[in-house]
């Protein structure tokens, strides 16, 4: 979402509940290092601003999805070490490697281009990605031993960590988890065998950290949780959570409407009783879903909710206000208090994640 200082429509962040979160996850892994992902703008949150206060929390590590992202960081004077969770492109590494930024590698290919800009007295940091069933990025289980060998076996080259990434451990059945977290345990083994040791082993995701501590290993990546939502509703007896996001705008105009009078692109509301209909200024540009209002969303004003009509447009929405005593100018909360990020992924047919980094 754009920043100005003139729109009335703004995403408040709540460091005091960020650093409640972060607290009791803490508490819930004990000694095991805490690494926190910060990528898609801290998802939605804002990159800078998340960063810096997690620096004075003593978190372990920033996970970041690009050097772009990596490389902002560090032009912000943030020093909490860095992990890009992918490839990079070629030309992004010499950078990464002069900012002390550590890389993921799942192919021999990348690992070569990185000895080449890495030296013995500035070497690269390097986390293996191994894939057991996200099937999305990571070396197969059959390649690891070669690829950790290079790794550890070259003077430039700093054998940090290793890791794998669970893909359904935010659903109730287990039996994925279980399968993925077996076949990683058994690649634990095997370079134990061959005496590999990265500094660093890592699974977990947000659910994993909260259903499995089996699978905690040295250190655990928290996202989703770390802004207060839970990956699945069924975790929220296992921490206590607060989100902390606030979405708000305010009335930018108020009009009459009659009845059977119809409003916003292909007039799929029909009115069928007179009521005053509020204008916010904010729609589908800046991250809220244009079915929002078709699928039952609605808004908070003076404590009421009000229901949002017809299609949501690109930069402004409408809702019915009725009799409520408002005018422009008044406060509108779109997600906060009673309105949750849950309640919009719902109506949206969609993730939280998805909601969230919309914005």
């Amino acid at each position: 979402m754009a920043k100005t200082g003139f729109r009335p429509t703004t995403i408040n962040i709540d460091l005091d509940a960020l650093s409640f979160n972060i607290n009791n996850i803490k508490k819930l892994i004990g000694k095991t290092k805490l690494s926190i992902a910060v990528k898609s703008n801290a998802y939605g949150h804002g990159i800078i601003e998340i960063s810096k206060h997690l620096e004075t929390l003593g978190i372990d590590m920033l996970l970041v999805s690009s050097a772009d992202e990596a490389i902002k960081l560090r032009n912000n004077d943030i020093a909490l070490p860095i992990l890009i969770l992918s490839e990079v492109t070629k030309n992004a590494i010499a950078e990464c490697v002069e900012h002390d930024i550590s890389f993921t590698a799942y192919t021999q290919k990348f690992i070569e281009g990185i000895k080449v800009c890495s030296t013995d007295k500035k070497p690269a940091k390097l986390h293996l990605k191994v894939n057991t069933g996200m099937n999305r990025v990571g070396c197969e289980i059959n390649d690891v031993i070669k690829l950790a060998s290079n790794i550890e076996q070259s003077s430039n080259l700093v054998f940090e960590g290793i890791f794998t990434h669970f893909a359904t451990a935010d659903e109730t059945d287990t039996h994925g988890f279980e399968k993925q977290n077996t076949l990683f345990d058994s690649v634990l083994e095997e370079i134990s065998q061959f005496e590999l040791s990265p500094k660093m082993i890592h699974a977990c995701n947000s659910a994993a950290t909260i259903k499995f501590p089996q699978a905690h290993h040295s250190m655990v990546r928290v996202g989703l949780s770390a802004y207060g939502i839970y990956p699945n509703v069924d975790m929220r007896e296992l921490i206590d959570l607060k989100p902390i996001l606030t979405l708000k705008s305010e009335i930018s105009y108020i009009k009459n409407v009659e009845a059977h009078e119809k409003i916003s692109y292909g007039w799929h509301h029909e009115f069928l009783n007179s009521t005053r209909v509020a204008t916010i200024p904010i729609g589908y540009g800046d991250g809220v879903s244009r079915n929002l209002g078709m699928n039952g969303g609605s808004v908070l004003i003076a404590g009421k909710r009000c229901k949002i009509l017809g299609a949501v447009t690109m930069d402004q929405l409408m809702v019915d206000i009725g009799d409520l005593n408002v005018q422009s100018g008044d406060e509108v909360i779109l997600i906060g208090k009673e309105i949750t990020v849950e309640e919009w992924a719902n109506i949206a047919d969609s993730i939280t994640w998805e909601v969230l980094c919309s914005f």
